[in-house]
């Protein structure tokens, strides 16, 4: 999928593509599943542990509304 590509579905996502080991340290791999990776986390300036997801675009282009289901629902989780 094409950059250009990406940032749309992002944006249709209200996602963000960042390197997450920029703010966090993922700590270990929690779970995988068919969209991505979940990681336990945490924040390097603030020590708050949290649950950071990658998503793979390539992967979950056609399943955008599943995406944006599961991204809404961790929006609002306290997972850890």
């Amino acid at each position: 999928m094409s950059s250009s590509k990406n940032e749309e579905v992002l944006d249709a996502l209200g996602a963000k593509m960042e390197d997450p080991t920029k703010l966090y340290d993922l700590l270990e791999m929690l779970g995988k599943g068919a969209y991505g990776a979940v990681y336990k986390a945490k924040n390097k300036n603030s020590g708050e542990v949290v649950a950071v997801k990658q998503i793979n675009l390539d992967e979950s282009e056609g399943d955008l509304i599943e995406v944006r289901r599961e991204i809404a629902i961790l929006k609002y989780s306290d997972i850890i």
